[in-house]
């Protein structure tokens, strides 16, 4: 379809020169984005680039590429993904894994002493389970060795000593 006013190649050729996209231009006139670029290239103007496109679409507040990604991952994110398990599950070895603030996934008996103490754990300090099932992570049953020496120490031993908690004892 060949637009037969000049005029309205000039006003064409004035939207894309201050920024309208072809597809939005295409939509004004209702004619066909290639008819656009031909009308484009017969004035002398060349098509823009990717980057050219995005940033104009930033600037026009179209198709801002950013809020939609960031949409999208709300959108899918935690309770709203079909494949949440809420934010814990029983990795193989037997220990529970939580999902934390950071995005990342750390073992629960961990947290739970982190949460106590106020701190964060360094690598470090090992946490026993006393009564030696893993995903029990009750405050009563996790005791704190500084390193890990000590809590090999502690397993090598045959009359080994009854722990109690000693969480709200450290500094």
């Amino acid at each position: 379809m060949r637009i037969k006013n000049s005029i309205s190649e000039i006003f064409i050729c004035n939207q894309y020169k201050n920024g309208e996209s072809a597809l939005t231009i295409q939509k004004k006139f209702g004619v066909n984005y290639r008819t656009v670029y031909r009308i484009l290239k017969r004035n002398g103007y060349s098509s823009r680039s990717h980057s050219e496109k995005t940033i104009n679409a930033r600037n026009f507040d179209r198709g801002d590429y950013s809020k939609q990604i960031e949409s999208a991952r709300k959108r899918w994110s935690k309770e709203n993904n079909p494949r949440w398990s809420g934010g814990r599950y029983e990795n193989k070895i037997g220990y529970v894994m939580v999902h934390d603030d950071k995005n990342r996934w750390r073992v629960e008996h961990r947290v739970v002493v982190e949460r106590i103490i106020g701190r964060e754990l360094k690598r470090s300090e090992t946490i026993h389970h006393i009564n030696k099932i893993k995903n029990d992570n009750r405050p009563v049953n996790l005791y704190y060795f500084e390193t890990d020496s000590p809590h090999k120490r502690y397993h090598g031993l045959k009359n080994k000593p009854k722990l109690k908690s000693n969480l709200y004892e450290i500094n």
